[in-house]
Formats: C-alpha cells, structure tokens, sequence
C-alpha cells in the first residue's frame, strides 16, 4: 500500500491510538471549533468533537487516503484530500460523506439493504456523498458536487490535538502503552482487550 505524507486517520482500533493518547472518564474539556455555516454550500454544522467524529464517520482522514486492499466501510466517511480506493462504503452511513478529491472507488450506496423504496430514499436523502471533484467515473446515488468545504479539517485536527492535550494533563489521565494494542491481523479466536477503557466512559459515542 502506498503511504500517502502525513496521513492521520480515524478508523477502528486505529482511531483509539491518534484520537487518544490518553484516556479517561469525560469530565471538563477543552474549547472545541465548531464548523461555521456557509452560505454556498453544505457544511459540517457540528462542533468538532471526539464524540461527533466518531458517531458520524468510520474514517476521518485530514490527507489522502489510497488503499490497494479490498474492504468494505459501513460507514460514511471523511478525507481531506485524494481518496483511492476499490472499496465500496457508506451502506449505513448515519450522515453525509465528504471527499475532497475522488480518484478511485467501486460505489456508494447508503440505505443499501433497505427494500421500501421510500424509506431508502430518505436514508440517500440523509447520507449524502459531497465532493469536491471526481475523476473516478462513478454516479453513484446521492452524489452530489459541492464548492465549498464541508469540513474543515485544519480546524477538526486542531480541536482533536486540544482534546488530546487536555486529556494528558488532567489528574488520572491513563497513557496508552504499546503493549495496551494489538496490532495487525487477528485470529478469530482472540480478543482485543482494553479493560482500563471499559472501566468508563472514556469515549460516549452517540447513538
């Protein structure tokens, strides 16, 4: 795979190695940015938090995202910069998408299980794809071409960094150790376990 400069992404297990240095139950926090309305075009509309972030998005992306392995993203995501991939997502995406630059993926079709035609297209209607450009040739449902950011992720990534710092230097912040994650491919026998997180509510992703 290749790697793109400076990639930072929210994704599974991942996401808990970058958004959370340290963890701990929430308590006080940092300011957080919020996304600003814009008057030509879709935007975030929420404050950039931990838990908006991780309720809305299974990828979070602030640079490119290529990947040359086969998979499949449940949920929406968001990338900042060239998005290439053979992976189909957002089939129960619960928000809209948004990709600055698409160069290559197989399709997008949120509400994809969904056999009432009406509910399905509120579901399309609700979890849009918006983008910037796209040279890949896919026109897929609830596609949409927008000029202006849906997200800012300079702000984004300043407000996870502040949370971070935060988190380090609050009384009974937990640090992270390597030994704490397991890395790579899993036999399906074993199970990850993180039991100072399960302990509390270290992260509240909406529901």
């Amino acid at each position: 795979m290749k790697k793109p400069k400076r990639l930072r992404a929210l994704s599974g297990v991942a996401s808990l190695a970058l958004l959370a240095s340290y963890l701990l139950p929430l308590g006080d926090v940092a300011p957080v940015l919020t996304a600003s309305a814009e008057e030509d075009g879709p935007v975030y509309g929420k404050p950039y938090t931990i838990e908006n972030i991780l309720t809305d998005f299974g990828l979070f992306s602030e640079t490119d995202i290529i990947a040359n392995n086969s998979g499949h993203i449940v949920g929406g995501i968001a990338v900042g910069g060239k998005y290439e991939s053979d992976n189909a997502f957002g089939d129960a995406a619960s928000g809209p998408s948004y990709i600055v630059q698409i160069e290559r993926f197989s399709n997008y079709n949120p509400g994809n299980y969904i056999s009432d035609p009406e509910l399905k297209q509120e579901f399309i209607d609700k979890a849009k794809l918006y983008y910037r450009t796209n040279n890949s040739g896919v026109n897929a449902n609830g596609m949409q071409q927008i000029d202006n950011d849906y997200i800012n992720f300079g702000d984004a990534f300043k407000a996870i960094q502040d949370w971070s710092t935060d988190q380090k230097n609050t009384p009974g912040a937990w640090k992270v150790q390597a030994s704490d994650l397991n890395d790579g491919f899993l036999d399906p026998a074993e199970r990850v376990l993180l039991p100072e997180i399960q302990r509390g509510p270290a992260i509240r992703i909406q529901t």
